[in-house]
Protein backbone atom coordinates (compact mmCIF):
# COMPACT_ATOMS: atom_id res chain seq x y z
CA UNK A 1 0.00 0.00 0.00
CA UNK A 2 1.33 3.38 -0.77
CA UNK A 3 0.09 7.33 0.00
CA UNK A 4 -3.33 7.77 -0.92
CA UNK A 5 -3.85 10.23 -3.85
CA UNK A 6 -5.25 13.05 -2.23
CA UNK A 7 -1.99 13.70 -0.25
CA UNK A 8 0.32 13.13 -3.12
CA UNK A 9 -1.58 15.57 -4.92
CA UNK A 10 -1.81 17.84 -1.66
CA UNK A 11 2.47 17.72 -0.85
CA UNK A 12 3.02 17.90 -4.96
CA UNK A 13 1.17 21.52 -4.00
CA UNK A 14 2.46 22.33 -0.80
CA UNK A 15 5.58 23.93 -2.06
CA UNK A 16 4.11 26.85 -3.65
CA UNK A 17 2.63 27.60 -0.17
CA UNK A 18 6.31 26.83 1.85
CA UNK A 19 7.92 29.31 -0.99
CA UNK A 20 6.81 31.67 1.94
CA UNK A 21 8.60 30.26 5.05
CA UNK A 22 12.06 31.22 5.74
CA UNK A 23 12.60 29.55 9.29
CA UNK A 24 12.41 25.82 9.41
CA UNK A 25 8.66 24.03 9.08
CA UNK A 26 7.97 20.65 10.02
CA UNK A 27 5.02 18.50 8.71
CA UNK A 28 3.48 16.61 11.97
CA UNK A 29 0.88 14.40 12.78
CA UNK A 30 -0.85 11.66 10.98
CA UNK A 31 0.80 13.06 7.48
CA UNK A 32 4.12 12.82 9.02
CA UNK A 33 3.36 9.30 10.19
CA UNK A 34 1.98 8.46 6.63
CA UNK A 35 5.23 9.96 5.38
CA UNK A 36 7.41 8.23 7.61
CA UNK A 37 5.88 4.79 6.46
CA UNK A 38 4.87 5.84 3.45
CA UNK A 39 1.25 4.45 3.53
CA UNK A 40 -2.01 5.31 3.62
CA UNK A 41 -3.71 5.85 7.30
CA UNK A 42 -6.08 7.87 6.13
CA UNK A 43 -4.82 11.95 6.53
CA UNK A 44 -7.56 14.50 6.13
CA UNK A 45 -5.05 17.30 6.15
CA UNK A 46 -1.66 18.61 6.28
CA UNK A 47 -0.73 19.74 10.10
CA UNK A 48 2.31 21.70 9.14
CA UNK A 49 4.27 24.03 12.26
CA UNK A 50 5.68 27.08 11.41
CA UNK A 51 7.65 30.12 13.30
CA UNK A 52 5.27 33.01 13.99
CA UNK A 53 6.64 34.86 11.24
CA UNK A 54 6.14 32.92 8.75
CA UNK A 55 2.69 32.10 9.38
CA UNK A 56 2.25 35.88 9.44
CA UNK A 57 3.33 35.91 5.84
CA UNK A 58 1.12 32.79 5.14
CA UNK A 59 -1.87 34.68 6.96
CA UNK A 60 -1.14 37.86 4.58
CA UNK A 61 -0.13 36.02 1.20
CA UNK A 62 -3.32 33.77 1.29
CA UNK A 63 -5.84 35.71 3.20
CA UNK A 64 -6.08 33.71 5.75
CA UNK A 65 -8.02 34.26 9.10
CA UNK A 66 -6.25 33.38 12.36
CA UNK A 67 -8.60 31.27 13.83
CA UNK A 68 -6.42 30.46 17.30
CA UNK A 69 -9.20 31.18 20.32
CA UNK A 70 -7.19 29.53 22.84
CA UNK A 71 -10.43 27.56 24.06
CA UNK A 72 -9.36 24.06 23.19
CA UNK A 73 -8.92 22.17 26.11
CA UNK A 74 -5.78 20.12 24.48
CA UNK A 75 -4.37 22.21 22.04
CA UNK A 76 -3.51 25.99 21.70
CA UNK A 77 -1.38 28.01 19.22
CA UNK A 78 -0.87 31.84 18.64
CA UNK A 79 -1.73 31.26 14.91
CA UNK A 80 -4.09 28.49 13.67
CA UNK A 81 -4.49 28.78 9.80
CA UNK A 82 -6.49 26.94 7.70
CA UNK A 83 -5.67 26.69 4.05
CA UNK A 84 -8.33 25.19 1.66
CA UNK A 85 -6.74 25.31 -2.11
CA UNK A 86 -4.95 21.62 -2.76
CA UNK A 87 -6.70 17.95 -2.52
CA UNK A 88 -6.56 18.41 1.26
CA UNK A 89 -6.30 20.85 4.11
CA UNK A 90 -3.51 22.54 5.51
CA UNK A 91 -4.08 23.42 9.18
CA UNK A 92 -0.73 25.89 9.93
CA UNK A 93 0.03 26.20 13.57
CA UNK A 94 2.82 28.39 14.74
CA UNK A 95 3.80 28.53 18.50
CA UNK A 96 1.98 24.86 19.36
CA UNK A 97 1.45 23.96 23.05
CA UNK A 98 -0.11 20.87 24.16
CA UNK A 99 -1.67 20.53 28.29
CA UNK A 100 -0.14 17.75 30.03
CA UNK A 101 -0.23 17.34 33.89
CA UNK A 102 2.65 20.00 34.54
CA UNK A 103 0.49 22.74 32.49
CA UNK A 104 0.93 24.03 28.89
CA UNK A 105 3.86 22.72 27.14
CA UNK A 106 5.48 23.72 23.84
CA UNK A 107 5.68 21.56 20.93
CA UNK A 108 9.11 22.47 19.47
CA UNK A 109 10.51 19.56 17.64
CA UNK A 110 14.65 19.29 17.90
CA UNK A 111 15.02 16.93 14.70
CA UNK A 112 14.11 17.41 10.95
CA UNK A 113 14.25 14.49 8.81
CA UNK A 114 14.33 15.08 5.24
CA UNK A 115 11.82 12.87 3.45
CA UNK A 116 11.68 13.03 -0.76
CA UNK A 117 8.08 12.14 -2.15
CA UNK A 118 7.98 12.83 -5.77
CA UNK A 119 10.13 15.73 -7.00
CA UNK A 120 9.74 17.28 -3.67
CA UNK A 121 11.18 17.22 -0.22
CA UNK A 122 9.76 17.83 2.96
CA UNK A 123 10.89 17.83 6.74
CA UNK A 124 9.42 16.63 9.55
CA UNK A 125 10.47 15.19 13.41
CA UNK A 126 12.26 11.99 13.06
CA UNK A 127 10.39 8.65 13.76
CA UNK A 128 11.24 8.76 17.69
CA UNK A 129 10.47 12.38 18.46
CA UNK A 130 7.18 12.14 16.34
CA UNK A 131 6.26 9.08 18.53
CA UNK A 132 6.82 11.00 21.60
CA UNK A 133 5.06 13.99 20.19
CA UNK A 134 1.90 11.59 19.35
CA UNK A 135 2.01 9.88 22.41
CA UNK A 136 1.90 13.81 24.30
CA UNK A 137 -1.34 14.51 22.01
CA UNK A 138 -2.87 11.18 23.43
CA UNK A 139 -5.84 11.44 21.95
CA UNK A 140 -7.08 7.79 20.76
CA UNK A 141 -6.57 8.71 16.54
CA UNK A 142 -2.94 9.99 18.41
CA UNK A 143 -2.53 6.91 19.93
CA UNK A 144 -3.31 4.77 16.78
CA UNK A 145 -1.02 6.84 14.37
CA UNK A 146 1.52 5.91 17.30
CA UNK A 147 0.97 2.61 16.87
CA UNK A 148 1.44 2.49 13.27
CA UNK A 149 4.48 4.45 13.66
CA UNK A 150 5.80 1.60 15.47
CA UNK A 151 4.60 -1.58 13.67
CA UNK A 152 6.31 -0.02 10.71
CA UNK A 153 10.05 -1.25 10.58
CA UNK A 154 11.93 -0.23 7.82
CA UNK A 155 14.50 -1.99 6.01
Amino acid sequence: MALNAALISALGELPALLRYCQDDYWIISSAAVALHIQQDIGAADIDLLVSRADGHKLMQQYRLTNQADQRHALFRSSLLLQYHGFALPVEIMAELTVKSGSGWQPIRPQSRQQIMTGANFFFLPDREELAKMLACFGRPKDLERLDLLAAYRPF
